[in-house]
């Protein structure tokens, strides 16, 4: 009888975490399809006329919450505790991450991640040891599909995972089957073991095809929440469920709006007076003239009473609404009432804040992975240094679009209070080495320029340093004139007085 108990305590547990990952399931589905616009009708088509307004914010969100996040060149690794009186090189494990993720082409990696995440509420990389660059042999970063992965975690603590699980269905030569990649941990936890299993329609058994150890004791997956939910192991999408529904509210909004325009946008004829068969005598085109074939009939214009004023009011609260859901203001759409040329970094910072609140906390998360994920990349990489013993930090792009200048006012105050020059190029995403060097290039062109220059002026004999005299002109003073100019510049002698 216990076992009996057992037994069926047992099987529950299993349907309730299989319920959970198909609830999952659905939602990154849900979310995809609204992400690609591919919305159910609000109302029901009739005939030719679709009233059916299907505006797509969904991509808007994610995307521009990746753009925030990102920018246009993704975050740059620097030491956090810097050697200001240092004027070499940067560090080597810094020119190795860059090399790597030059070679991973890391803006549409980091666009990837954004995206995925935005959408699916977790993002999973998986690291090779080899498989980029010119010959293949260095490691390769490669972004999963949430869908595919699924992590089994202690029932003790949620954040030790276990085991991963990377499953879908492929095709080859020999016809369609199920792919499932296990990467279990040992039981020390010291090593993981990966395992490659196959699944064939013909056969409801996972058929195991080969298995790979992984001698490390972190696992070739680093993953992380888009925005943090504190129970649980995934995180939260930015297309989550109070998301979706507003966005199916305001398109239902919308499309009824469209009908109502589409019917009562124009005057309706009323006739009165006459039979049904009569009625079809009647011309009421635009250009047409309008005759009742009884003189006792009446015709009126039956037109529409309301503006659609509270409907649109209603429609705007609803998107004001939106607004603070996805903590994206108007202002972010370039569409604000509030938006001038003369404004100042601080109403800007304001009106910005909802999105920049968010971006920092996708900072946090994005963070923390990017750094294991480097120092993963350098010990594959075969970096002789611990990766863990480094002092490596993470620096993020500007969030307010249009800050360029406010920021190196900003820095400028900063080197005031004490900032060295070289932190100041590194905030400005540019490299103090190659800056050095170039400045040192363009002053010693100029100086050669000048020393040609003056070697050209003073090299001629014969030649008048100024041709054309102190004053100017052809005649100032210091200027050689010719015999004729001499002879005319003889004052006249009168006949008269002999003067």
């Amino acid at each position: 009888m216990a076992l009996t108990v057992v037994g069926q305590w047992q099987e529950s547990l299993y349907k309730a975490a299989e319920d959970d990952e198909r609830a999952r399931l659905d939602r990154m589905q849900a979310a995809w399809k609204a992400y690609y616009g591919q919305y159910k009708d609000s109302l029901k088509v009739e005939g030719d006329f679709d009233d059916n307004v299907k505006d797509n914010p969904a991509k808007f969100i994610v995307n521009t919450g990746t753009n925030y996040l990102f920018g246009q060149a993704g975050p740059t690794w620097a030491a956090v505790q810097e050697d200001t009186t240092a004027k070499d090189a940067p560090p080597p494990w810094k020119v190795q991450l860059d090399q790597l993720w030059k070679l991973n082409r890391k803006t549409t990696t980091l666009l990837r991640l954004g995206i995925n995440g935005g959408v699916c509420g977790h993002v999973f990389v998986k690291l090779l040891p080899t498989g980029t660059g010119p010959d293949r042999s260095s490691p390769r970063i490669v972004v999963l599909d949430p869908a595919n992965v699924c992590a089994i975690w202690d029932p003790q603590d949620v954040d030790t995972v276990v085991e991963y699980r990377i499953q879908y269905v492929t095709a080859d030569a020999q016809g369609a089957y199920a792919y499932r990649q296990r990467i279990i941990r040992s039981d020390d936890g010291l090593t993981w073991n990966i395992v490659d299993e196959k699944q064939s329609s013909l056969l409801g058994y996972w058929q195991r095809q080969g298995s790979t150890p992984w001698p490390y004791s972190w696992p070739p997956i680093v993953d992380c929440q888009n925005l943090v939910d504190p129970n649980a192991y995934y995180g939260i999408s930015d297309l989550d469920v109070d998301t979706l529904n507003m966005i199916r509210l305001i398109q239902y909004t919308d499309s009824n709006m469209s009908k109502i325009i589409r019917i009562h946008a124009h005057p309706k004829t009323v006739v009165s007076g006459m039979t049904s068969d009569a009625t079809s005598e009647i011309d009421v085109s635009p250009d047409g003239m309008i005759t009742l074939p009884d003189p006792d009939a009446t015709l009126k214009l039956l037109e529409m009473i309301s503006d659609l004023g509270a409907s649109q009011k209603f429609a705007e609260r609803l998107e004001a609404a939106m607004d603070e859901v996805t903590m994206l203001p108007r202002i972010t759409r370039g569409t604000s009432d509030q938006l001038s040329s003369g404004m100042s970094g601080v109403n800007m910072s304001i009106l910005y804040a909802p999105a920049v609140t968010k971006t920092e906390m996708k900072q946090s998360t994005y963070g923390d992975m990017l750094l294991e994920l480097n120092r993963r990349l350098l010990v594959l990489s075969n970096f002789a240094e611990d990766p863990w013993s480094l002092d490596m930090g993470i620096t993020w792009p500007e969030i307010l679009p249009g800050s360029q200048f406010l920021e190196r006012q900003t820095l400028l105050v900063d080197k005031q209070l004490g900032v060295s020059r070289k932190t100041i190029i590194e905030k400005l995403g540019y490299d103090p080495v190659v800056e050095e060097s170039n400045n040192a290039t363009d002053a010693q062109k100029q100086l050669d320029q000048q020393k040609e220059l003056a070697l050209a002026t003073h090299a001629a004999p014969g030649i008048n340093a100024n041709p054309v005299g102190s004053m100017g002109g052809t005649r100032s003073a210091g200027t050689t004139k010719t015999p004729q100019q001499q002879q005319r510049s003889v004052p006249p002698t009168n006949a008269s007085t002999g003067k």
